[in-house]
């Protein structure tokens, strides 16, 4: 044990390479645990996370120094997408920022576009007829 100590006293370089090592496995440690927690929480909710990213200065990142942000991308089980950020920390659980979910797309929406399109064309085509009469 005196050998190491007498060993790191003349090679500190040693030291601070091993300090930034640990906060490394560390913070890549916690990124893992947080993703597995975030999953849960969605997964449980019947949806299912497409993409999980970490984003440092998301929203309300400024004055928290504890939580981590993400930005996760689900599918519902209507085939419905969602957008949200997702603070998340060992102890605080998971907390899905207010306004952050936006949904787009999924097949509902695809099938009520198809719907008005169909009569938009239509409509053009009565107009069209309406001005070829008048001709």
């Amino acid at each position: 044990m005196l050998q190491l100590i007498d060993f790191l006293a003349r090679h500190p370089a040693y030291c601070v390479a091993g300090v930034i090592a640990l906060a490394v496995l560390a913070r890549l440690a916690a990124g893992r645990l947080d993703r597995m927690r975030i999953l849960g929480h969605f997964e449980g909710s019947g949806r299912r996370v497409v993409a999980c990213r970490w984003v440092p200065f998301g929203p309300g990142w400024y004055g928290n120094l504890y939580s981590r942000i993400y930005r996760v991308e689900w599918m519902e089980r209507g085939g419905e997408a969602g957008t949200a950020f997702v603070k998340t920390s060992m102890l605080g659980g998971v907390y899905v920022t207010p306004g952050g979910i936006a949904h787009a797309g999924g097949r509902r929406k695809r099938t009520l576009l198809k719907q008005e399109n169909a009569l938009l064309r239509a409509r053009v085509d009565e107009l069209e007829e309406q001005l070829r009469e008048r001709r």
